[in-house]
């Protein structure tokens, strides 16, 4: 189960570099960065910067949950005892593919 687990992890982080590799010459060169509570945008941005902070981020946080374990003070780790870290870990995986895919499809509805 944990292999299956890791490698739908895998999938989901490239998923989104994926759909940038295949799509990045139809994306405008200029994006929205910020919206207001309205709804309407008040921040542009270039295209590089402003698409890719969402994967890399996610990716930067499933490496600092897969890290961050090793520098636990009691080695729970080794002893079995998970405690919130995995669950903490699968949750928040989670997020972050919710949050790349659903920023992903505003900006490019946005175009």
């Amino acid at each position: 189960m944990k292999t299956k687990l890791n490698w739908l992890e895998v999938i989901l982080l490239a998923a989104p570099f994926l759909a940038l590799a295949l799509y990045w010459n139809e994306l405008p060169a200029r994006v929205p960065t910020h919206w207001n509570l309205r709804g309407q945008i008040d921040s542009w941005g270039n295209k590089t910067p402003g698409i890719l902070i969402v994967p890399l981020t996610a990716l930067g946080l499933t490496a600092l949950l897969h890290i961050l374990p090793w520098f636990d003070p009691k080695l729970r780790r080794r002893s079995g005892a998970e405690g919130l870290c995995r669950p903490f870990s699968r949750l928040s995986g989670s997020l972050r593919c919710y949050c790349s895919t659903r920023s992903f499809s505003c900006k490019w509805r946005h175009r």
